[in-house]
């Protein structure tokens, strides 16, 4: 299993911990943590929380990882999961859908948006329900390939180009309308 972000309160690894320390102990055993990034704001207090569970090398820490590795980190992903309690777009669940990897992300914020029904959205702060769908997803092969197969669908519609056209089109079509600009706001 896979995880990427800076490690500071928001991206909920302390929560990523414990429901990962719910799963069976089997599963811990073939599917460790990976944990990609590096250090932020009060990452000590994650830390201590993670080691407080006892997991030993169950939860692997790597830091931070090139841009260019992440495509790999991705691909040998079983399951991206990435319970984050805020975000104002979300690139690493669409990067790793991308990629093939199946994901189980947040509900909240920008996270549903991006993913669509792609992916399995949890409340962020149930530790319960994420380990419940965590072991689903690393026990159901045809539900991690179905996830995997929608998620490259997904991230397709994300695209640097399309992205591009539209916000042009965008810009075109508002400078084509010749009426004044009302109000005080001024830009």
């Amino acid at each position: 299993m896979l995880t990427v972000g800076t490690i500071e309160p928001r991206k909920n690894l302390s929560g990523l911990a414990r429901a990962y320390s719910r799963l069976p102990e089997a599963l811990r055993r073939q599917y460790p943590l990976v944990v990609c990034g590096g250090l932020g704001w009060y990452s000590e207090r994650i830390l201590d929380t993670v080691r407080s569970l006892n997991l030993g090398d169950s939860i692997r820490l790597i830091g931070f990882a090139e841009h260019d590795d992440m495509p790999a980190l991705y691909s040998l992903a079983t399951l991206f999961v990435y319970p984050s309690l805020y975000e104002g777009f979300g690139y690493p669940p669409l990067e790793a859908m991308a990629c093939g990897a199946p994901v189980i992300t947040s509900n909240t914020s920008s996270l549903p948006e991006v993913v669509g029904t792609a992916a399995i959205t949890v409340d962020p702060t149930d530790d319960t329900d994420l380990a419940r769908q965590m072991a689903s997803v690393l026990t159901d092969p045809e539900l991690r390939d179905r996830l995997a197969q929608q998620g490259k669908v997904q991230a397709g519609r994300f695209r640097w180009d399309t992205m591009a056209r539209d916000t042009l089109a965008i810009l075109e079509s508002a400078g084509a309308d010749d009426s004044p600009v009302s109000g005080d706001v001024a830009c």
